[in-house]
């Protein structure tokens, strides 16, 4: 009981320090089973959950045609990885401070072939319009930070966006794929077979206004 308050209290304290705020997502695996009651005694608020969705990649299959003028690649350098965040920060409608945060945790992380998590950008017309995130672990790849531009939306490029890197990782060897979704992405996850396995607590933490 005592380590738990600890790590909760040192995370806030960092996030206090440096004037963010924060998220702590909970889940199946959570300990310990009280976690979310704990995280409230410290000031974060629960903000609803979101649908954990796995799928066996055997059972993907090459998405539809893409929209005229689209345009799929890889993130492998600064000047992309910048566009790509702004993607993200843009369709998620994020503040500049998490878009430049993106920028430098991705950055540090590493745009290698090798790197563990890789990052794909969309263009429309040569429009960067479409953003991703795939980690590969433990022979899983797990889909993070899908985000669309309005102008794109409704055209399938989600869904390109979804099962071009999973068709990646299935031909390095992973078997199995697992998001959690938002209410707009979850028709576009389900049409590409993944289905509801358990829900992702989502609290967040910021520090009270001062006035």
């Amino acid at each position: 009981d005592g380590e738990v308050e600890r790590v909760v209290g040192e995370v806030v304290a960092r996030g206090r320090a440096r004037k963010v705020p924060l998220l702590w997502w909970t889940g199946p695996s959570t300990r310990p089973a009280d976690l979310p009651q704990r995280l409230k005694a410290h000031g974060f608020m629960r903000e609803g959950e979101a649908p954990g969705m796995a799928m066996a990649l055997a059972a993907l299959e090459a998405p539809g045609p893409a929209p005229q003028g689209f345009v799929f690649q890889r993130v492998g350098d600064e000047a992309t990885l910048r566009a790509c965040c702004h993607v993200m920060a843009q369709g998620f409608g994020l503040p500049d401070f998490v878009e430049a945060a993106f920028f430098q945790l991705f950055l540090a992380a590493g745009l290698g072939p090798q790197a563990p998590l890789a990052h794909y950008i969309g263009f429309l017309d040569g429009a960067p319009v479409a953003a991703s995130s795939v980690l590969i672990a433990a022979g899983a790849a797990g889909v993070y930070n899908v985000a669309t531009l309005k102008e794109a939306r409704g055209k399938g490029v989600g869904a390109l966006m979804t099962a071009l890197p999973l068709l990646e990782a299935r031909a390095q060897g992973c078997a199995l794929a697992i998001l959690h979704s938002s209410a707009l992405g979850l028709s576009v996850y389900r049409r590409l077979g993944f289905r509801e396995v358990c829900r992702i607590g989502q609290h967040q933490w910021s520090e009270p206004d001062a006035g």
